[in-house]
């Protein structure tokens, strides 16, 4: 139960924030797929390196496109880029402590899509604590900035009780071109003694 509100939260969360699409034209980026090789995920687009426990498992491409309901090629690393138009926001990389409950994700949101052209790591935050905070009863800390793997991202926090079960979902956002990085940590309050930030190097 506690795995399955876990990862809900951290998917449809990421995936609301696409909701007030816009038309626009289509732009030329870098944009690529990172990589998996062991218990290590690097992005070379992002620069992130991720090291996961050896307990904890990375989710297959064919689970991430049942996750978002889209097809295995959407995602692949040829069309990508491409899906990006058609769906603003995606997640690369997904990760799962079964034991816990906590999954993390790293994905993107297409700016020129979602939001018209692009935005700052602040002003982005301030329209998702917006919309979080309708949610009804979402607590949303200040943001801060941190280090992932040499670089620095905006974070926030947010909690809400869902069922009796309290959870909470760490935010780190980043622009790149005219995509933001956002990565989801998304786990119930009883899980303690896990350092997310220093996997990142």
């Amino acid at each position: 139960m506690k795995r399955l509100v876990s990862a809900f939260l951290a998917i449809v969360i990421m995936l609301c924030l696409a909701c007030c699409t816009q038309d626009t034209q289509d732009t030329e980026t870098g944009i690529s797929r990172g990589s998996i090789k062991g218990n290590t995920y690097t992005s070379k687009y992002t620069g992130l390196k991720f090291t996961k426990p050896d307990d904890w498992r990375f989710l297959s491409d064919k689970e991430l496109a049942q996750a978002m309901s889209i097809s295995e090629e959407a995602i692949s690393d040829k069309e990508f880029a491409a899906s990006l138009e058609e769906y603003p926001s995606l997640v690369d990389m997904m990760v799962m402590d079964d034991a816990s409950g906590l999954n993390l994700t790293v994905g993107y949101e297409n700016l020129t899509v979602t939001m018209g052209g692009t935005v700052t790591e602040a002003e982005y935050m301030d329209a998702m604590t917006e919309y979080l905070q309708t949610m009804g009863n979402m607590t949303v800390d200040e943001s801060i900035v941190v280090k992932l793997s040499g670089q620095d991202y905006l974070k926030t926090s947010c909690s809400v009780e869902i069922d009796g079960v309290l959870m909470k979902t760490d935010y780190y956002i980043r622009v790149i071109d005219t995509y933001m990085t956002v990565i989801t940590a998304a786990y119930t309050a009883d899980v303690t003694g896990i350092n997310i930030e220093a996997m990142f190097s």
